[in-house]
Order: C-alpha cells, then structure tokens, then sequence
C-alpha cells in the first residue's frame, strides 16, 4: 500500500524485531527476520527500507549481506545497555561483548559505497545495580572505538510508571548522583562522536526525504538519518539530492 501511493521510504519498528518468526525471542536461532527483509526487497521497488532498534544476538551472516543493499540506509539502532560483560549478565542479556564486537565491527565494514557514512545509535544505561567504574569506563571506551553516533543514555532507575522493577532488589546499588554523573560523563563522549560524525558528512552529496514544510524551510532526512533544512519549499515525501554542510544539517 505504501508503494502504491507512491511512499519512498518504510520503517520497520517493533518490540523485539529482529526475532521476528521465532516463537519466543529467547530462540534466536528461529528468528525468520532475514526472510522478511528479502521478501521486501523481492516484493517492492520502495528505494529506502529504514531499520529501527535491534537486539544484537539476532543478527546472523545473512542480515549483514543483506544490509550491503543499497535500499536499506545505513543507519541502525541496536539495544545494547552495557558493553561489560559483568553488567550484561546482570541485565540476563542474551549477548556478551564479544558478540557485540562482532555485530558492530561488521556494521562498520559493509561493503557499500556509503559504508563510511553508516551511523550507528544505541540504547545505554549508566549506573545498573554492580556495574563498577571499571565496567563503565568499558562501555565508555566502546562508545568511541565503535563510533557510536547517536546515544540514547540514561541513568539506572529503580521505577516504572511509580513500580518497583526486579533489578531495584539487587545487590551492589550505584548511588544515585554516581549514576548520574556517568550517565552525563556518557553523553559528553557520545557528542564527540557526534560531532566528528556529522563533520565526516560535509560536502557529501546526499539524498534527502522531505517530511515537512513550515516557516519557510523544508525539513527532512538523509539515508544516514542525519536532519536536513532547507530554504523553501519541496513536495512533502519527494526525494532531493543535498550537499550537506554545517547550515543546513541537525544530528
């Protein structure tokens, strides 16, 4: 239905995608998720299939052959938490860092000409109940070798929606303001990354898809999901080819 009215990009978003077809998201081998992507690139001509959050331990051989296609944008959000193992098995996480630096190394090694430009988000927590300074300055240290570029930090908090949550009875509890302040100390690298990212992309050439128009500009987004202004006004869903620079781009 979105191709037939004429839509240039999807997004695949839900709880859990990529254990897709598995009949618990504890079977990651059962995952159908590659499936689904090659029945959508089979089935459509839609030229931007965008990804949303991904569990890392899903993500086998064929997804990264398959993310060397041009269609998909080289942009991807992967749920990580922690890149310590101690933290990780804390969380009952079903990957280890080991497995994170495969995902991730793969990520930054596709083979496509925009490979260079892929971004890569992630979901963070500082301060979860053990993580000590060494295992957060493990996760600190990821953030810039894998060029992390877009961080969605936050501290541990022992609530939801005004309930306790099970991890708020374990032992070795991070004090609040501790978690406070490596979650800032986070962010601080994480906008180096950033920063560094979107200067890579100055004076690239790149495809924008315009969302909106509003008080003279026109916004949208690039492939890469970096956000785009520019004067005027262009047809809401249509593509144009932008040189990026520092006036009209937003991370």
């Amino acid at each position: 239905q979105i191709e037939a009215e004429g839509g240039k990009e999807i997004v695949l978003t839900g709880i859990n995608l990529a254990a897709w077809g598995a009949s618990n998201t504890r079977n990651a081998k059962e995952s159908r998720f590659t499936e689904l992507l090659e029945a959508i690139l089979e089935q459509t001509t839609i030229p931007r299939i965008r990804i949303s959050s991904l569990d890392p331990q899903y993500l086998d051989d064929r997804f990264f052959e398959l993310m060397n296609n041009p269609r998909f944008c080289p942009h991807f959000h992967l749920s990580i938490q922690s890149f310590s193992d101690t933290v990780l098995k804390l969380m009952n996480r079903a990957y280890n860092n080991k497995k994170l630096d495969e995902v991730l190394k793969k990520l930054r090694n596709l083979n496509r000409p925009d490979a260079e430009l892929v971004s890569i988000g992630a979901d963070l927590i500082s301060g979860f109940p053990g993580e000590t300074e060494a295992d957060f300055q493990i996760t600190c240290e990821a953030v810039q070798k894998y060029r992390i570029t877009k961080l969605h930090a936050f501290p541990f908090s022992d609530h939801h929606k005004a309930e306790r949550i099970p991890a708020s009875s374990l032992p070795d509890q991070v004090p609040n303001e501790i978690r406070k302040s490596r979650n800032r100390k986070l962010i601080e690298i994480g906008d180096l990354v950033r920063d560094a990212f979107v200067a890579q992309n100055y004076g690239r050439k790149l495809q924008v898809l315009i969302e909106e128009n509003k008080n003279g500009k026109a916004k949208g987004w690039t492939q890469n999901y970096l956000q785009i202004f520019l004067p005027g006004s262009y047809e809401r869903g249509s593509l144009v080819e932008v040189i990026v620079d520092e006036k009209n781009c937003v991370f």
